[in-house]
Order: C-alpha cells, then sequence, then structure tokens
C-alpha cells in the first residue's frame, strides 16, 4: 500500500499543526491534525478491504490459438479477467507473458473505473524465446483511489496457464553425437532444393515431432527422427528485401511475406543447424547474419523487419546480363547487313551506346552482392521481395547469384502476383516463383 499526492498532503499539514501546537502551546491545534490522523486512518482501513475483496474476486481465463509451438514462434493470447470493483476505486490489470518473451503486437494492458462485477480482456501477441514446458508469470492488479494506491500479482496454478510445450530451433543433438540406423537407408528431398535425408537416429528430448519419420519408429516400437544432409554441402541464403518507408509506412506481423520468411528460416535452422541471413531494402544492405546458427540473433531480426528508409536508390539501374544480350543482338546485326544500309548505322550506333554501359562501373550494392554470393558456402538463394518498384536491385542480385553458380528462387506475395510481374520472373535465369498466400 503507498500512499497518493492527497494522503501526501494531508500527512504534511498533520505535522505542520502538531508543531503549530508545540511551538505557539495551542492545544486546540491538535484537534483538527487528530481528526486529519483518525481520516487516513480509517482510509487506510477502507482501502484494505477494497484490495480484499477484489483479490476475492478475480478470476482469470487465459486462451492461446496455439499451445505447441517452435521456439521463437509467436502466439495469440486473449486474456479475461473477471473481478468486482467497488465504488471510487481504478482497476489496472496487466497479464505477465512467459519469462523471456518478446511483446511483438497488441496491448497487455487495461483498466477500469465501472464499480461492480465486470470483465477486463486483453488481446497481444508474444514471441516465446524460452524452451520447455513454459507457462504465464501470472496477472498482475493495480489498484487506487483517492488516497492510496496498491499492487496485486496473482501467481495461482490456474492463473499461469495455459501451458505452452516450446521445442527447441538449432539446438539438437551433435552429428558425431547421434546414432545413425543404416547409411542412405533411403533419401527423401526436403523443403530446401539440393539437400536430403540419409539416415535416422533415436528421438532425444527437444527434437523437433515434424522430423519423426512414423514408418520406422512403428517397424521398431520406439521414436525415429531424420537426419538431414547437404547433397552439395551448401546451406541455404535467405535474402529478405523490405520495402520503402515512403511507399509503405508500415509492414505489419500478419504480412504473408513475413510469415514466409519465419517459415524458411525456421525450416533451415532446423534442418541444417545454420542459415545466412541478409535484410536489404532495395540496394541498401540493412542486416547481415552469414552462418548464423543463434536462433534467438535470427528471430531477432525477423522479429525487427520493418520498411526500411532507402538512403540509396537505383534508378532503375541497368541490367548487366539485358546489357550484354542486347550488345550480343545488335553486333549479330552488324555482321548480317550491309555496310551502307541505314539499319547499318543504326545498330552500330546502338552498339557503341551499349558497350559504354557495359564497360561502366558497378555500383555499390552490385559489388557488395557480388563479395557476399562469393563468400558464403551456399548453394542456393531464396529471395522474399514484395516486388514493388525499382526492382534494379533484385535482377542485380540475381546476375551476382548466378555468376557464382547459385540456385535462385524467387517468392512473391500474392498481391504483386499480376500476371507481367509473374512474366517477368519467370522469363528471368531463375529456378523456381513461388507465390505466397
Amino acid at each position: 500500500m503507498q500512499a497518493t499526492r492527497c494522503t501526501q498532503g494531508v500527512a504534511a499539514l498533520i505535522l505542520v499543526l502538531l508543531v503549530f501546537a508545540l511551538v505557539l502551546d495551542e492545544p486546540a491545534a491538535f484537534l483538527p491534525g487528530a481528526a486529519l490522523v483518525l481520516l487516513l486512518v480509517s482510509r487506510a482501513i477502507i482501502f484494505d478491504r477494497k484490495m480484499r475483496t477484489i483479490a476475492r474476486s478475480v478470476t482469470v481465463d487465459r486462451t492461446t490459438n496455439r499451445t505447441i509451438i517452435r521456439q521463437g514462434g509467436v502466439v495469440d493470447v486473449t486474456v479475461a479477467i473477471s473481478y468486482t470493483l467497488p465504488e471510487q476505486t481504478t482497476l489496472a490489470v496487466r497479464d505477465m507473458p512467459p519469462a523471456g518473451s518478446v511483446l511483438i503486437g497488441g496491448d497487455a494492458t487495461a483498466s477500469t473505473t465501472r464499480p461492480g462485477e465486470g470483465t477486463a480482456v486483453i488481446t497481444y501477441r508474444a514471441r516465446i524465446m524460452a524452451r520447455g514446458e513454459v507457462r504465464f508469470s501470472g496477472i498482475g492488479v493495480t489498484i487506487a483511489d483517492p488516497f492510496f494506491t496498491g499492487d496485486l500479482a496473482f501467481r495461482r496454478g490456474e492463473d499461469t496457464l495455459p501451458e505452452i510445450l516450446v521445442h527447441p530451433s538449432g539446438a539438437f543433438e551433435s552429428e558425431s553425437g547421434g546414432r545413425d540406423y543404416g547409411d542412405a537407408e533411403r533419401r527423401e528431398r526436403s523443403s530446401f532444393s539440393g539437400y536430403s535425408i540419409h539416415s535416422f537416429r533415436e528421438y532425444v528430448t527437444g527434437d523437433d515431432p515434424r522430423r519423426i519419420d512414423w514408418k520406422l519408429s512403428a517397424k521398431h516400437q520406439k521414436l525415429f527422427v531424420k537426419e538431414y544432409s547437404s547433397q552439395q554441402g551448401n546451406l541455404p541464403l535467405i535474402l529478405v528485401d523490405l520495402p520503402d518507408a515512403t511507399l509503405r509506412p508500415e509492414m505489419p506481423d500478419s504480412d504473408p511475406l513475413v510469415s514466409a520468411v519465419t517459415g524458411a528460416l525456421e525450416d533451415a535452422i532446423l534442418e541444417h543447424r545454420f542459415v545466412s541471413l541478409l535484410i536489404i531494402s532495395g540496394g541498401n544492405v540493412v542486416r547481415y547474419l552469414p552462418g548464423e546458427r543463434d536462433i534467438h540473433r535470427v528471430m531477432s531480426a525477423v522479429g525487427d523487419l520493418r520498411p526500411a528508409e532507402r538512403l540509396v536508390h537505383q534508378y532503375y539501374a541497368r541490367d548487366e546480363v539485358a546489357v550484354r544480350s542486347k550488345l550480343g543482338r545488335c553486333e549479330r546485326d552488324i555482321a548480317r547487313l550491309p555496310k551502307d544500309s541505314p539499319d547499318y548505322h543504326f545498330a552500330a550506333t546502338l552498339a557503341s551506346v551499349y558497350r559504354e554501359m557495359h564497360r561502366d562501373q558497378k555500383t555499390a550494392f552490385e559489388m557488395q552482392m557480388g563479395r557476399v554470393m562469393g563468400s558464403i558456402n551456399a548453394g542456393a538463394v531464396y529471395i522474399f521481395s514484395p516486388f514493388e518498384g525499382d526492382l534494379s536491385h533484385i535482377w542485380q542480385t540475381i546476375t551476382q547469384a548466378k555468376r557464382m553458380q547459385k540456385d535462385v528462387h524467387l517468392r512473391i506475395p500474392e498481391s504483386a502476383a499480376s500476371p507481367g510481374m509473374l512474366k517477368a520472373l519467370l522469363a528471368a535465369d531463375v529456378e523456381s516463383v513461388e507465390v505466397i498466400a
């Protein structure tokens, strides 16, 4: 219980009256001081009764959209807190997520001054970073009237439900520690091209249930999980192209692009224990995590995804592959046309322009992409982009990836997948184009 400013003012007035009575030897001054003391004592007793009434009446009903998730996963939480509120009292309630959680949407607090029975509903989204069987930390309640405030914490068993089972990501048994059951017992394609399942080992606590091979488990009467390996010995590079903040100020957590990136990263770390993440916005490199195995750093980077200010613009910069192709077409025309024909002179002039463009110095972004593609041991590049506005940086990235002999897979939101855009992407030198619903 803590005193409000009103109570502190009354206490100061009592002190002044007592000093006045003692210094001036005025017994009559004790009477108002004593009355004010009785007032504060009575208000403290009343406030204590209010707190007891509220404490007895509070019940918590908390629900989540998922009770089994992977470490770093997001849950939607809805909490209904029932109470009985006395007159002239303010009630503020707050839900306390599991330790180590990060609030990424909504508000975990609510307040009311309406007396009588009521229910406060709280909805929010949280990213769970702890592992194992995780419970909520309870409910916090703040009660206030004109004279006092007090805090209560409800951590009863029913106040911490539901329990969420969080499976670790990127923290599996080492490859040398796992027991293999036959070399290449069977091969199966995984979610990234170029990677396969080559063997199995016995299930250990913390393994993702999706890796369980149910047919083999039924045969041996114990759980076995799939062991992944790379046919090329390489890891995927996940490249995320953020929207321009001037075109799209917000990027909600429900954005299909964010969900698709999160799923791709989880699959990469699950299968290979490592992943390289490159975040760009147009021709600007925002963040680069090469060969990252820390799930917390990866998911923290995904949680921070938002439209970025583009300090550097490509201004529809040339595409080196397109320029080279057009230059070759002009040179073929020069070789077959008569030298005195107008078409010959036109083709020669145009070829000289393309040669100058081809000799132009590369942009800083092209050189950055060249260094990235040459420095990582990645056999495939997965590009997640809203495909809005100038796409020069996309074509330049594809060119640099292909120069390093890497497969390129494009992921485009359904909202941007117009027939013209899909035709342009399919015409590029890429292995696949997938629409994100």
